[in-house]
């Protein structure tokens, strides 16, 4: 596994697969035994498991939107931090970026699966952890 520098999810730095060719840009997957790997290596004070899926498309209703998916254990590094509803709770629980202009309470989907939307959060982003200028 390779290791790279990550600071908006709260940690210093992160683990991917050997078969990644970008830090976030693929999908690639490893067994979660490795997450326990690495909380147990000398110097390590946490680890969690994330996974990123860029370019993802979301159903609200009858319209699509295309957005960046970032999957974390419930108050885990990477956690979204909600600034208007509350945080993730459990299982069928998403917090939205408010550009989306999806509303608490509101059901959607991402592939098969139906989530409701608990919460929001403002200036998350995959472009260097940076808020958007736009």
């Amino acid at each position: 596994a390779r290791i790279a520098d990550l600071g908006a999810v709260g940690a210093d730095r992160w683990v991917l697969s050997d078969q990644a060719h970008g830090r976030i840009t693929s999908v690639t997957t490893f067994d979660a035994s490795a997450v326990g790997a690495v909380r147990r290596a000398p110097g390590v004070t946490r680890a969690d498991g994330l996974v990123v899926l860029p370019q993802e498309v979301m159903r609200v209703g009858r319209r699509l939107v295309t957005l960046n998916v970032i999957g974390a254990d419930v108050g885990g590094l990477g956690s979204p931090r909600a600034v208007s509803g509350r945080e993730l709770r459990g299982n069928g629980e998403v917090v939205l970026d408010a550009r989306t202009g999806v509303g608490r309470g509101t059901t959607v989907r991402f592939g098969g699966r139906s989530f409701r939307v608990v919460g929001t959060v403002t200036g998350r982003t995959l472009i260097g952890a940076c808020r958007s200028r736009t």
